[in-house]
């Protein structure tokens, strides 16, 4: 299959070659902490992924396996990515470098017997008179001699130094541990070692960096939504491997309404292809696309149950402690405060990220009233309502998460188990500050595309 909405593409991969190049030269340059921030479904993760081929130690770990245990949790997963033999309960590892799976792996040897060993780094030899001698160290001392090593093995090789990713660090919900988290690493990128946060938009200046003394070292990169340029590319790759043209204003069509998002530009082309144009294959015969005769009935094909379900869920809002103000359009067709909110994001073209005043002035549109008087709905409690219905699922799947790992304390996350963590769903929606300076975003364009196409969600 071409276009493959579901799964990483492989014919029509586009890479953004100015987020590559950002990234690979921070990278290369080594003893920094990058924070690599936006939201789900734009290809964060494969950018992250396809980065680290370019340094052969990369210890990966998903964030979500912080959450509670913050720095010692941190130093567990380290140590078993760089196949360090290490004991959870007393946090302790075997001395004997020769039993550390990273330095045989990067050919960092340690030849003799006994008690004095030798080993060869950046041309000069050294001497280590306990290697081979099995004693206890605490991991993180192990951890941070092993990527000195590794670090040094780089850059006499003329490669990348180690680089630590932690994909979705805002998973550690509490800004204390995220701080104790980055304090911990600090001394690895001492040690040239490159520290990749994988976290959501707005962490430019996240807490967990207040008073860790990071300096000049933290260096944001944000991955924003795809252009129309960028959503385009997929289009004119996959139809090529179809042996198909579309007029241009069919292809940025389908762009202008993908939410900057490359798995909902796969999903229209591939029905654009597959259902209005019967093409499965090079072998279709259909030389030239056509668009479809109805465009709006063609969007709201896309039914994303789960962000129909989200839709449901912040348009019902919190439990409410008296009754709720209602408004009534011409149509007889009533909205409380939480629907308004919906229905004028929706009036808005579903934005990624929009001004709580921009907001409010579009609800007063519909209401016709000014903004000084829509105090009645209490817009700006219910939007902080909706940020916390819209997280309750990752903080509910964190905590079960804890749990299980709690009865299994005595063996680390097998990949298996990594897999199920990766489950944690993301937020959908936040907000951010407060008053006339809150922000609201959108966290997941499937959400925003559903708001914009399905707005009978918002009152069914």
């Amino acid at each position: 299959m071409v276009f493959t909405p579901t799964r990483r593409p492989e014919l029509t991969n586009v890479r953004r070659t100015n987020l590559w190049t950002s990234l690979t030269r921070l990278m290369e340059q080594g003893g920094v902490f990058i924070s690599v921030l936006g939201t789900t479904k734009l290809g964060k993760s494969t950018l992250i992924r396809d980065a680290l081929t370019t340094a052969a130690v990369t210890p990966y770990i998903p964030g979500q396996q912080l959450d509670k245990e913050g720095e010692s949790a941190l130093w567990a997963r380290l140590a078993a990515a760089l196949e360090i033999p290490a004991s959870q309960q007393k946090g302790k590892v075997t001395g004997n470098k020769a039993r550390w799976g990273v330095l045989a792996r990067l050919g960092i040897g340690f030849s003799g017997t006994g008690a004095s060993v030798t080993s060869s780094i950046g041309g000069e030899e050294h001497t280590d008179n306990s290697t081979s001698v099995t004693y206890d160290i605490d991991t993180p001392t192990a951890v941070t001699e092993a990527l000195n090593l590794a670090s040094q093995k780089a850059r006499e090789d003329g490669e990348n130094p180690p680089v630590i990713a932690i994909d979705d660090f805002h998973f550690v919900t509490d800004p204390g541990k995220r701080r104790e988290i980055i304090l911990a690493l600090r001394p690895l990128a001492d040690a040239d070692v490159t520290v990749l946060l994988a976290t959501l938009p707005g962490r430019e200046t996240d807490a967990g960096f207040t008073d860790t003394n990071i300096g000049g070292r933290h260096q944001p990169l944000t991955v924003p939504t795809w252009n129309i340029e960028e959503l385009t590319k997929i289009a004119t790759i996959g139809f090529g491997k179809l042996k198909v043209t579309a007029p241009p204003d069919v292809t940025r069509r389908l762009a202008r309404e993908s939410h900057g998002s490359p798995q909902i530009m796969q999903q229209l082309c591939l029905n654009l292809c597959r259902d209005v144009n019967g093409v499965e294959d090079d072998a279709s015969g259909v030389e030239v696309l056509k668009g479809p005769d109805d465009w709006n009935s063609f969007f709201r094909t896309i039914e994303d149950t789960h962000s129909l379900k989200w839709l449901q869920l912040l348009r019902g809002g919190l439990r409410a402690r008296r009754e709720r103000n209602f408004y009534e359009d011409d149509n007889g067709v009533r909205y409380d405060g939480y629907q308004l909110i919906l229905f004028a994001l929706h009036k808005l073209g579903s934005p990624d990220e929009i001004k709580f005043t921009q907001l409010k002035s579009k609800v007063a549109e519909i209401v016709k009233m000014r903004s000084s008087a829509l105090g009645k709905y209490a817009l700006e409690q219910k939007v902080r309502n909706m940020d916390i219905l819209a997280s309750r699922d990752m903080t509910n799947a964190l905590e079960r998460l804890a749990d299980s790992e709690a009865d299994t304390e005595d063996s680390l996350f097998t990949d298996e188990e990594i897999g199920l963590a990766n489950l944690v769903p993301q937020p959908v929606l936040e907000a951010v500050d407060s008053g006339n300076d809150m922000t609201i975003r959108i966290l997941d364009p499937l959400l925003a595309y559903a708001l914009k196409w399905h707005p009978e969600a918002i009152h069914s």
